[in-house]
């Protein structure tokens, strides 16, 4: 469901949808284009096959890459807590629940897309904070009001931006997914 497929996805792709198989990525279709990916990620192979050293975050990733490259090195991802300061806000009146994520986490979010408006029901002074991108579709069943939606900012100013929205805390629906693992 990742739209970095279009760009990467070497095979069709049909879904069940009520009991009907219907293609989600089709060649030919909407710019999708099996022959130009397989050509782009050949050019991707030979780039970590000609590498000095490549690097991951995982170890995962390590062990994926070092099939075309044997100078692989996992180094963890770390966050710098000094640019990521606490701001001295008010208490919220509500319950701020945040979630921040990209298109490539559709599976992900719905995994608790059923959920959320149980639980936004059972708590009515709950809002949901939303950066990055927001699967409208997901939040049907919540009162548009209860959602508050912030786009992606440069990197810069992430930590400042994720700061001043002064979340209560977050959720982080994760599948057990390659994808994922590979995080």
């Amino acid at each position: 469901f990742s739209p970095h497929y279009e760009a990467y996805g070497t095979e069709n792709v049909n879904i069940q949808y009520e009991g009907e198989e219907i293609p989600l990525w089709l060649d030919g279709r909407d710019g999708f284009d099996i022959n130009r990916n397989k050509a782009t990620l050949d050019t991707i192979q030979k780039c970590i096959e000609m590498a000095d050293l490549v690097t991951t975050t995982t170890p995962i990733l390590a062990e994926r890459f070092s099939k075309w490259n044997k100078n692989v090195h996992p180094i963890p991802n770390s966050v710098d807590l000094k640019v990521w300061e606490k701001l001295n806000l008010p208490r919220n009146k509500e319950i701020r629940m945040g979630w921040a994520g990209g298109a490539s986490h559709y599976e992900d979010w719905n995994e608790v897309a059923e959920a959320l408006p149980v639980v936004m029901k059972e708590y009515p002074n709950l809002k949901l904070v939303i950066v990055g991108h927001h699967f409208t579709g997901t939040t049907k069943g919540i009162d548009p009001s209860r959602i508050e939606f912030h786009p992606w900012v440069h990197t810069q100013a992430y930590p400042y931006v994720m700061a001043k929205l002064n979340l209560d805390f977050a959720i982080i629906p994760l599948r057990d997914s390659h994808f994922n693992a590979g995080k």
